[in-house]
């Protein structure tokens, strides 16, 4: 799969024209895969889809699931399908286009990419196709564009001109803000992975948010809020939880005394301890052995039965 826009000769004469514009409404629809030579963008207005990509040789399709306010753009000449799989259905706003030589009464595509950091990276940076989540401008644009286009004026007009460099200017700030926006997420992702490696090698010791802030060299307000965001549990929480996990393990697989559990996973209180653990088992520790030790005599009897 080729650069976006590359197989169109994108120079700073040309201009966008459209070979096809609609609305619909799919519903329990399967697509023949397919392709043109027209861009193509297709935004979901409600509802679910998904569109299948097939690159050259390969014989599994990239899978691309869209929701309501997310759009994708597709290079021309890349074989796809839609697929919408239930009653509720898909309404999608569609358009294709494609670039023409001319002389130009507007600045061209490239030409205002020379004047726009974002369009000048969209052009550089995007691939076969990409999938974003609109703001609420995309649609507006995209669809005042679909409605001038539907006034059947013939040749070029410098309304839908405007609307297009609007729209894909839009597009364009949505591409690097969100291609930032997944740097910035793997970095966080990172943190997080640090910590959670930390914490599981280190559960049985003193763990602090603040410790941990200070072995990723991070503050702890914004480890608490990257951790939250990637693992959808706080840092005390989730290291509570690990805790418990290997209580229970000690609690089954060995004889450590009850009153012992404790310090062997880092919780310094039996009676912080006991009620940690009949929070998250709804049992005491001393319930979860005998309720173990009873399912593994059971479990011996049914083998030597």
């Amino acid at each position: 799969m080729g650069n976006l826009f590359y197989a169109h000769h994108l120079e700073k004469t040309s201009y966008p024209t459209f070979s096809a514009y609609y609305y619909r409404q799919w519903k329990n629809y399967e697509m023949d895969f397919h392709k043109h030579d027209s861009i193509e963008m297709m935004y979901v207005i409600n509802g679910h889809c998904e569109i299948e990509l097939l690159e050259s040789g390969s014989l599994k399709p990239i899978v691309k699931r869209l929701k309501k306010g997310e759009f994708i753009l597709l290079d021309g000449r890349v074989s796809h399908r839609l697929l919408v799989r239930d009653e509720i259905g898909c309404r999608m706003l569609n358009i294709e286009f494609t670039f023409q030589p001319a002389e130009y009464q507007l600045p061209a595509i490239a030409s205002l990419a020379d004047e726009d950091e974002d369009l000048q990276y969209l052009l550089q940076h995007a691939g076969a196709f990409f999938v974003l989540r609109d703001i609420d401008e995309v649609y507006s644009t995209l669809k005042a564009l679909v409605l001038e286009l539907d006034n059947k004026q013939s040749g070029r007009s410098l309304k839908r001109e405007l609307l297009f460099t609007q729209l894909i200017v839009l597009v364009a700030k949505l591409f690097k803000a969100s291609l930032c926006s997944a740097e910035q997420s793997s970095g966080a992702l990172h943190y997080v992975r640090e910590v959670l490696n930390d914490i599981h090698q280190h559960y049985d010791g003193d763990i602090t948010v603040a410790s941990l802030a200070r072995s990723v060299n991070v503050h702890p307000n914004y480890l608490h809020r990257i951790f939250r965001a990637e693992t959808g549990m706080t840092i005390v929480s989730y290291l509570n939880r690990y805790r418990m996990e290997k209580a229970m393990m000690l609690l089954r697989e060995t004889d450590i005394p009850v009153a012992h559990i404790c310090e062997y996973v880092g919780v310094n209180s039996r009676v912080y301890f006991h009620d940690l653990f009949k929070k998250h088992t709804s049992l005491t520790p001393m319930q979860y052995r005998e309720k173990s030790n009873r399912q593994h005599y059971n479990n011996e009897e049914v083998r030597k039965g």
